[in-house]
């Protein structure tokens, strides 16, 4: 989430960090929306996006996107699909 705050709003240069290590994260809430977790986060839909990296610009530092071996399915496919809107937002 920090990689996607409009730093210029808070009165800081537009790109603040200069590059990150991402150790298995959640990057999309949406798939939370469908278990027991739900019941006590209560997100609605736009805030599950608002609060979901996946879905957030402004990747603009290199970032490595890592995961432990023993992460779930799930986590491991969010860490493949963060890397790659990362390495597209880097492209642009």
């Amino acid at each position: 989430m920090l990689l996607a705050t409009p730093w210029r709003e808070w009165g800081l240069p537009a790109a603040p960090i200069a590059g990150a290590v991402l150790l298995g994260g959640i990057y999309d809430l949406i798939p939370v929306q469908r278990t027991y977790v739900d019941e006590v986060i209560r997100l609605g839909p736009g805030e599950v996006r608002e609060c979901s990296p996946m879905w957030l610009p402004g990747v603009t530092c290199p970032v490595i996107v890592a995961w432990g071996e023993h992460e779930t399915d799930e986590f491991k496919r969010q860490s493949s699909e963060f890397a790659a809107v990362c390495e597209a937002a880097a492209a642009r």
